[in-house]
């Protein structure tokens, strides 16, 4: 519909659950939807948890790679709070990696253990840089986590600080105007 309209396209992320990753027909349905309504497998990122690959890592890496082989981006989601080893990380064919919300909310929680998180994430963003990894950070907030991010490499995140989630038609309005997201915090102590 944005296409029809007028509205210039964007990439957009989908979850993978663990029943849809090792559905049977996964890749030929997924083929099949995009070729009826014409959309780029550019377009597409598909997103999967740590612990969905670990289910069955030989099967993950056979279908990852052939979604890949089609052309959609993948990424490892909620990254840091399963039990992936690193060998597993290096041999799945994957694009980027997401770190997960609960480690960028450790960088301004308990000020006692804000140097571990601090020093987590930071460790984080250098291990999917040095796999050549795409990094995003989830769960941005604030400023201050912004910056940090910034400043250690990390120039991707998602979160409130940036939009909250918005209807169809608000997101496909900011898209025909050209306009970006807020990227402000919103002043709630106001009346």
């Amino acid at each position: 519909r944005w296409r029809e309209a007028g509205i210039p396209i964007v990439p957009v992320a989908i979850n993978l659950t663990t029943q849809e990753l090792y559905k049977q027909e996964l890749v030929a349905d997924i083929r099949a939807t995009m070729s009826h309504y014409q959309v780029d497998p550019g377009l597409l990122e598909f997103e999967i948890t740590e612990s969905t690959a670990m289910r069955s890592m030989d099967d993950a890496k056979v279908i990852l790679s052939e979604l890949k082989a089609v052309g959609f981006t993948l990424s490892l989601d909620d990254f840091g709070t399963g039990y992936a080893s690193m060998s597993y990380l290096s041999n799945l064919p994957v694009h980027g990696l997401k770190i997960d919300q609960s480690f960028i909310a450790g960088l301004e929680r308990d000020p006692s253990r804000r140097r571990q998180a601090a020093a987590i994430v930071d460790a984080m963003i250098g291990l999917g840089l040095n796999l050549g990894l795409d990094v995003v950070a989830e769960g941005v907030e604030t400023p201050a986590q912004r910056d940090f991010l910034i400043s250690h490499r990390c120039t991707r995140g998602q979160g409130f600080l940036f939009s909250h989630p918005q209807p169809e038609d608000i997101i496909g309005g900011l898209l025909k105007e050209g306009t970006t997201i807020n990227h402000s915090i919103p002043d709630h102590s106001r009346p």
